[in-house]
């Protein structure tokens, strides 16, 4: 059966659609106690802490099946509960909410809003609390919000409900005055006695106003970054992320060979500049793309370090005494910086041993004792991002489960 990898708790509880069916799931948060039965989500939940012990026969700590039956004389009614989990497109752009589009399951409602950087860009998420009353628009976290309650109702065309996109328009007229001046002499009477000239002089003043009309966009604030690391990263079909406000590369703290090209979502530096970004020197840059194959050479070469073990043995007779030196080099990129309890291992890879919830790399990355970097940011309407780009989740640490 599929499984989840580093979760904090596992837990198991009843469909509350369907009593009969059994949901074997990891927890990520407000968990209860080790093998405890205690209420989650509003459902009777089994909790425990050890590798795949929600397996088969755990759902017998839970209550047996409820099912309603009204009876009479003639005829047995089997009445469910109305339904309260429903499944919700989970994604954005154009080809959203169509078909074989991404969708979260078990979700108390669904919700359609725009893009806060790009009104144009809809936003279809499932909405796990504080959601609006079905079939109507309200604000959530700041934005005009669709709700609705049934499954996959937040697809295509239910972004109708919401107000249109707002663009910015800036209009400026020119006007020009245009003066001609013309002489136009007439009238040459001659006679006998007396000659008269008589010059008459038009002046005509003709005022045209041609207008310009300059229609400004607004600038854009959300890019496609590359979002992977290793020697095939940031080439054509690199995995990316959408929506970005920078993007931003940055050499691997435990392999500085190895570079990491990300989406950057807070405290991201100035275009096309060098700043220090969790302690490590970073690019930034603010075009679709702009953290590709080439970008890592505005970065300072890689720094490696040696680490030599020198081990000394003397051995005493009563004839001679013997030396024994034994040298041991680890690998020339193993500099680890474990945390959190972790404790280095160099002789058999470069990694760290861990303890709480982080395991890898994660224990020398993650400082459990830090909050959350950004409360707004680290919000549950974001919990998806946990799994689409790793810089957030190293961010969001305890909202993404890593503490």
């Amino acid at each position: 059966s599929a499984v989840s990898n580093n979760c904090p708790s596992c837990m198991v509880y009843r469909n509350p659609n369907d009593q009969t069916i059994i949901e074997r799931r990891c927890c990520w948060w407000s968990c209860g106690s080790p093998n405890s039965v205690s209420n989650y989500n509003g459902l009777e939940t089994y909790f425990c802490t050890a590798d795949k012990c929600n397996g088969y026969g755990a759902e017998s700590a839970l209550s047996p099946p409820v099912t309603t039956t009204t009876t009479t004389a003639i005829t047995t009614t089997t009445t469910a509960p109305p339904k309260t989990a429903f499944e919700c497109y989970e994604c954005s752009g154009p080809e959203c909410g169509k078909g074989s589009s991404a969708v979260s399951n078990n979700c108390p409602s669904c919700m359609v809003y725009r893009n806060p950087n790009d009104q144009t860009i809809i936003e279809r998420r499932c909405c796990w609390w504080s959601c609006g009353s079905s079939n109507s628009v309200s604000n959530y976290n700041g934005l005009e919000t669709y709700f609705c309650a049934a499954d996959k109702c937040n697809g295509y065309g239910a972004e109708s409900a919401l107000s249109p996109p707002v663009t910015t328009t800036t209009v400026t007229t020119t006007i020009t005055t245009v003066t001609t001046k013309t002489t136009t002499t007439t009238v040459t009477t001659t006679t006998t006695a007396v000659t008269t000239t008589t010059t008459t002089t038009v002046t005509t003043t003709t005022t045209t106003i041609p207008t310009t009309t300059t229609t400004t966009t607004a600038p854009k604030t959300s890019f496609q970054c590359y979002d992977c690391s290793g020697p095939d990263c940031g080439r054509e079909g690199s995995s990316v992320s959408n929506n970005c406000p920078s993007c931003m590369v940055y050499r691997n703290p435990n392999d500085q060979t190895i570079i990491e090209r990300r989406c950057c979502w807070w405290g991201c530096g100035p275009s096309n500049s060098i700043g220090s970004h969790n302690g490590l020197e970073t690019y930034f840059c603010a075009a679709d793309k702009c953290n590709g194959v080439g970008t890592e050479f505005a970065l300072s070469p890689p720094v490696t370090t040696t680490t030599t073990t020198t081990t000394t043995t003397t051995a005493t007779t009563t004839s001679s005494i013997k030396i024994t030196t034994t040298r041991t080099t680890s690998p020339a990129s193993c500099l680890l910086n474990c945390q959190n309890g972790g404790t280095p291992e160099t002789e058999d890879g470069c990694f760290c041993y861990c303890l709480e919830n982080t395991n890898g790399r994660e224990c020398e990355n993650v400082d459990c004792v830090q909050p959350d970097v950004n409360s707004d940011i680290c919000s549950i309407e974001n919990q998806q991002l946990c799994e689409e780009s790793e810089t957030f989740a190293f961010e969001c640490l305890h909202l993404c489960g890593k503490c």
